[in-house]
């Protein structure tokens, strides 16, 4: 799958009313940029973790709370991340349920973005799986060549032989291979 795939699977999934979205990646950073990028920028994005709380409010750490508060009208869509080894914690479910019997009417979504996929039974039904690929060669081809801009030293490097030897990684392993690369002697 394209990143205009991703793009174009994950734009339908939040305007098809499903509540919950359920992104499996190892790339937070991409992750973040395509979902900002698919509903308009990251204004109109909220984000949780479980370090800093939402958007910044560590009084809502708990990811149930960050759950149940209340969505202003121009953020729509709130991305949890990581939040996957909280999912066993009934509280969290409980509240995830909650939110999808009023997800439908107020038109919220909650977008979960993590490495490994763990869907509780209660929301199932409720959630729409999106695996994010890795980069594919025009990704990994705008990658190399910003690499080649900031950091890496070129010594007759051939870019189509590299960029089709990173296909398969992430955009964050693509970035260090081509650094490695001009390093090495």
């Amino acid at each position: 799958m394209s990143k205009k795939a991703f793009l174009a699977e994950l734009k339908a999934a939040l305007g098809s009313g499903a509540p919950i979205v359920y992104v499996v990646t190892h790339e937070e950073e991409r992750a973040r940029a395509l979902i900002a990028e698919c509903v308009g920028g990251a204004d109109h994005v909220m984000s949780w973790t479980s370090t800093r709380g939402l958007d910044g409010d560590a009084s809502l750490r708990l990811p149930a709370l960050a759950i149940a508060a209340p969505f202003p009208a121009n953020k729509r869509v709130r991305v949890l991340y990581d939040v996957h080894p909280q999912l066993a914690e009934p509280h969290v479910v409980r509240a995830l349920r909650d939110f999808s019997l009023t997800a439908k009417s107020s038109g919220n979504v909650l977008v979960l973005v993590s490495p490994i996929v763990v869907i509780p039974v209660e929301i199932d039904r409720d959630t729409t799986l999106i695996d994010l690929p890795f980069p594919d060669a025009a990704e990994a081809g705008a990658l190399f060549d910003v690499e080649l801009i900031h950091f890496v030293r070129t010594r007759g490097f051939k870019r189509d032989v590299f960029v089709r030897g990173a296909l398969g990684l992430t955009a964050n392993e693509i970035s260090r291979a081509f650094r490695l690369a001009s390093e090495i002697d």
